[in-house]
């Protein structure tokens, strides 16, 4: 280990900003990593000792998903280390590789044992180590904080199950479930427990279970709760991305309609007849012809084929997500092979515009508001690190910043000369938003308040920069050295001539031409110049038609992108927001005299086009760079050995790059009929449709993970004797 990682080491502890206690920018932020060091002082006062986290899936190695595999590597990863190290796979430690074929289960204990001991001596004993930042050698010791994984994995490495009746590990025996009878598996209700005690919903009984629910939510257990059932280890953290991936897979597989995979079939309707929920959606039973109506929730027919067209077109900018085109068949209606990051995007950024303009509103909002809940879960932060677009170096740290933007161009330049108005608006820009000659502006609009009160803006605008050049040949003449260069080259002005690009990377992202994009399958025109007081706080929306390197005396430079702004200054026909995206109308344009802004002055967004408007309507989508971190700069609290430092420029976002509006529930939520009277209903074949609501299962049909002989009997009682207000689930049936 080298010097700069041993010191990176103990980053949790000596430079982990201390701030509020709002901000989770790292592990050492969360409750359970502050309760740990006060109940284990001794293993917190030094900031070496190892934090570690135990990672766990299966996966198959294999090309040919066909042939079935598993194999469960076993990875520990160290929190000691800063966001931008700890999950890079350099630091991480395979520390077991579980061969399949199969799954290994609950033998799982089997495989791991070699490791739990090696990880108890780190605890107990310690193990001596050389420290290479510090030059000396000390007693090391290990904790293993969390494992990491998705829900299934976590039932396999924990010991508690996660199928059947007690499938919720926080809710614990208060798990609120119910056998579905003809899906054979468990659903979880009582999810208005968790709403407050005077929630409206907990008496709307007809959108739910058809019962008003006014119990308190389950208790939290405390650790001598988990110990009284269980001696358990370690903490759990679930992969939000896997479990995100599993959720829409069953959202987009129910959405399209996909035969084996929709969740909307023949057996769910079955139940809510048992249940009986939305009898819109029951079978209907016509002699010995049985139909299954349409649900609103799935598309049909011609609206898959223009989902499917519309997926198909849609670019994302350079690193931000795969080519999703390439898993979608216009012609066959099909999307397939998606992984798990395709999945994330398509959750958090397609899926609740599509479902706004094929679904009906309050369908669409509910979807809307589940990828509005993972969105939440994960932290948009900002630390500025090299990444695959590396910018340009600097030409000086000292000066006037706006001679020293790192910008990369890219490409071969063209040289053009810059018509008079162009050059004009052009170099009032730059003046206008240089911070160091904010005294001359103010000094001068002042004036001009004093001699044309009716026209200050104008005369300000026309008759600084001839103004400020006079000024400051003058205070070069009298008083040279009050004139720094930047400043006399400032004022001189620009050259006519300049050099035009079609890309360039600048906060390590790649910015194209509007032209230059137009035959690529990535989008990186977009640009959005948030607004401050001047504009109202209005944010601006633009795409790139120009590259431009103005060229001042000494070799300075200045980038400037030459834009088409939209209109946002029509709330009706050039943009639109509501709770959750924001629309803008490409076919508005705004500020046409006005096209540039500062390189450095530019975020990048995307577009992607709004199927629920006609004409040029396009969703705005802020996003940022993956890879970057939240994490201000804090001076260390022990000063470095080896006298090295960081260079890295870091700075917080104040503001996220997407703000979702909390659901606003209207006193007569909706409770409209779910079933489609557009289209003919679904025929059942014969065989499928033969089975009766009332029909007895038997226990060989019954799946239960554990393993309890029920006897014999009907798995949950005669469906016609049910009672609407006291569903019974299916161990309670079988008790009785």
């Amino acid at each position: 280990m080298t010097a700069n990682i041993a010191r990176e080491m103990r980053w949790h502890k000596e430079q982990l900003p201390s701030d509020d206690g709002e901000s989770m920018r790292h592990p050492a932020d969360a409750e359970s990593w502050k309760r740990f060091d006060e109940d284990y002082s001794w293993f917190a006062q030094n900031a070496r000792n190892v934090r570690l986290g135990l990672a766990s899936d299966g996966f198959n190695p294999f090309n040919n998903m066909a042939k079935p595999y598993s194999i469960w590597p076993v990875i520990l990863v160290p929190y000691n280390l800063p966001p931008w190290l700890c999950m890079k796979d350099q630091f991480f430690m395979t520390s077991l590789i579980i061969p399949g074929p199969k799954s290994a289960g609950n033998d799982i204990d089997v495989y791991l044992q070699p490791l739990v001991d090696e990880l108890l001596e780190f605890w107990e004993q310690g193990v001596p180590t050389y420290d290479a930042s510090t030059k000396e050698t000390f007693m090391l010791h290990a904790a293993l904080m969390w494992t990491i994984n998705d829900f299934p994995a976590y039932g396999i490495l924990s010991g508690w199950s996660t199928k059947g009746r007690l499938a919720c590990p926080a809710c614990n025996e208060g798990t609120d479930a119910n056998w579905l009878k003809y899906g054979r598996k468990h659903c979880y209700m009582g999810h208005c427990r968790f709403l407050p005690p005077d929630h409206m919903w907990r008496k709307r009984k007809n959108l739910f279970n058809g019962k008003e629910d006014h119990r308190r939510p389950p208790r939290v257990l405390e650790g001598s709760d988990i110990e009284a059932q269980l001696l358990m280890l370690g903490d759990v953290q679930f992969d939000v991305m896997h479990i995100e991936k599993n959720i829409f897979d069953n959202i987009l597989s129910t959405l399209m309609n996909i035969p084996g995979q929709t969740k909307d079939n023949i057996n769910s309707r079955r139940d809510l007849e048992i249940f009986g929920f939305r009898k819109e959606l029951h079978l209907k039973y016509d002699g010995e012809r049985v139909t299954m109506p349409h649900s609103m929730y799935t598309l049909h027919g011609e609206e898959r084929k223009k989902f499917c067209e519309w997926l198909a077109d849609v670019k994302f900018p350079d690193g931000f997500a795969s080519n999703i085109s390439h898993c979608v068949s216009v012609r066959d209606c099909r999307i397939s092979g998606l992984k798990s990051h395709d999945c994330h995007v398509f959750m958090q950024r397609l899926l609740p515009i599509a479902v706004g303009g094929f679904l009906r509103p309050d369908i669409g909002l509910a979807l809307t508001e589940l990828c509005t809940f993972f969105k939440g879960l994960y932290v948009e932060t900002k630390f500025t690190r090299v990444d695959r677009n590396i910018d340009g170096e600097a030409e000086s740290n000292d000066g006037f910043k706006i001679f020293n933007q790192k910008v990369r161009p890219i490409g071969t330049a063209g040289n053009r000369q810059l018509s008079d108005k162009l050059l004009t608006e052009a170099t009032w820009y730059i003046l206008n938003n240089c911070a160091e000659i904010g005294p001359y502006l103010e000094e001068h609009y002042e004036k001009c308040r004093v001699h044309n009160p009716n026209s200050i803006d104008r005369t300000h605008h026309i008759e600084f920069p001839t103004w400020l050049k006079k000024r400051v040949q003058d205070q070069r003449i009298t008083n040279p050295l009050d004139v720094a260069d930047d400043l006399y080259a400032l004022v001189c002005g620009p050259e006519r001539w300049v050099a035009s690009y079609t890309a360039c990377i600048i906060n390590g992202k790649r910015f194209h031409t509007k032209q230059r994009e137009l035959r690529r399958r990535t989008q990186n025109s977009g640009v959005l110049v948030t607004g401050d007081e001047n504009t109202n706080n209005v944010d601006f929306y633009g795409v790139i038609n120009e590259i431009v390197e103005l060229h001042y005396m000494g070799w300075r430079r200045v980038y400037l992108f030459m834009c088409d702004w939209f209109d946002v200054g029509d709330p009706r026909r050039g943009v639109r927001v509501d709770n959750h995206m924001t629309s803008i109308n490409m076919d508005r344009t705004w500020y046409k005299d006005e096209p540039f802004v500062l390189a450095c002055q530019a975020s990048q967004c995307f577009y992607i086009k709004d199927i629920r408007a006609k004409g040029r309507w396009f969703v705005v989508q802020r996003y940022t760079n993956r890879n970057v971190y939240d994490i201000p700069s804090v001076p260390r609290v022990v000063e470095d050995i080896d006298g090295s430092t960081s260079d890295d420029d870091a700075y917080q976002e104040t503001k996220e790059s997407y703000d979702y509006a909390p659901l606003q529930c209207d006193a007569c939520p909706v409770t409209t009929p779910l079933n489609r009277d557009d289209i003919e209903p679904i025929l059942i074949e014969a065989q499928e449709g033969s089975s009766s609501v009332g029909q007895n299962l038997g226990v060989e049909d019954f799946i239960d993970d554990d393993m309890i002989d029920f006897g014999s009997g009907d798995a949950s009682g005669d469906g016609e004797n049910l009672d609407e207000e006291d569903f019974s689930t299916e161990d309670e049936s079988l008790s009785d």
